[in-house]
């Protein structure tokens, strides 16, 4: 499976920066995030929509159609969880 790169104005530039970073693999919890480029970027921002992206493309792995759940949902002001009651 190739890497996911997601279309999103808010992460083009970190994309950029970091060429290679795969969205399904990477790990957020084990301290690989401090490895990142995150020059000139609201790094806290960021991760926090990388997060949501990651959460959503776990259920569906089409990047258009987390764009739009996360859109759907109030965009990246609004937390995504995905609690199972």
């Amino acid at each position: 499976m190739s890497t996911i790169k997601i279309s999103d104005n808010n992460l083009n530039s970190f994309y950029n920066q970091n060429p290679d970073f795969d969205i399904l693999q990477f790990n957020f919890r084990n301290g690989e995030a401090d490895k990142l480029n995150w020059d000139n970027l609201e790094r806290e921002t960021t991760l926090d929509l990388l997060k949501k992206y990651q959460r959503l493309l776990r259920i569906n792995p089409n990047p258009d159609i987390a764009k739009k759940l996360l859109n759907a949902w109030g965009g990246d002001k609004r937390p995504v969880t995905l609690d199972i009651y």
